[in-house]
């Protein structure tokens, strides 16, 4: 396993989170694990398979805390959008990305 908290690493999971994470919503798809996060369990985001976002909660400092039901097996496991843990790294569902994208264009324009 790479080292968790190199540079190049830390700047692709934080940008990664910090960005989607401004606009995720209950509801929203994702994929547990970053494309490309040499840390990463497996070896593509496509061998976790999705899951859906609930109890989304946001607080001051702009941390983000939510509960993601993993579609293969309806386990429940909490995330946030500050985690390293390349078990709970997460970004959007590839299928979900042009959703997610429309409604964030939307509402910044």
């Amino acid at each position: 396993m790479e080292n968790l908290i190199d540079t190049e690493r830390l700047h692709l999971v934080t940008r990664i989170m910090t960005r989607y994470g401004e606009y995720l919503r209950n509801g929203d798809r994702i994929e547990i694990g970053i494309e490309g996060d040499p840390c990463a369990k497996y070896r593509s985001t496509d061998d976790v398979g999705g899951a859906t976002v609930e109890g989304l909660e946001r607080f001051d400092d702009g941390t983000i805390r939510f509960r993601a039901v993993l579609d293969h097996n309806d386990k429940v496991v909490q995330l946030t959008n500050t985690s390293l843990d390349p078990n709970k790294v997460w970004e959007i569902h590839k299928a979900y990305i042009e959703t997610f994208s429309k409604r964030v264009h939307e509402r910044l324009y």
